[in-house]
């Protein structure tokens, strides 16, 4: 009988150790998931107009990224969020060089120049 008693809690200890584990192993698994960096895979910036451009921006995971263009100029900088595959305009762009980059969460993850013609 006193054996049989051992086996239960023996039984119920091993289920406990294994939920435990199994846990720990969904937490690790869900936490390197969310890890994966936002990467640019694709932008296309196009002149629309006298003062304008169209910009797309495809990224490996489908967030948004919020883009910056700077002229190299006189420092003058636009700001805009663009959302994966949709084209965004920006206009009162004046023609020269710029400079633009990519940021998700305050990380730049693409950078690239562009000159408006």
């Amino acid at each position: 009988m006193q054996l049989l008693k051992n086996r239960k809690w023996i039984i119920r200890i091993i289920i406990i150790i294994t939920c435990f584990i199994a846990a720990m192993v969904y937490q690790s698994t869900r936490a390197l998931a969310q890890s994966v960096e936002t990467v640019v895979e694709t932008i296309k910036i196009q002149q629309a107009g006298n003062d304008a451009i169209q910009v797309q921006v495809r990224t490996s995971d489908g967030k948004p990224v919020q883009f910056q263009i700077t002229s190299e100029q006189n420092g003058t900088t636009y700001s805009t969020t663009l959302i994966h595959s949709k084209l965004t305009m920006i206009k009162n762009i004046q023609k020269g060089n710029y400079s633009y980059l990519c940021m998700v969460k305050d990380k730049i993850v693409y950078t690239g120049k562009y000159s408006m013609r």
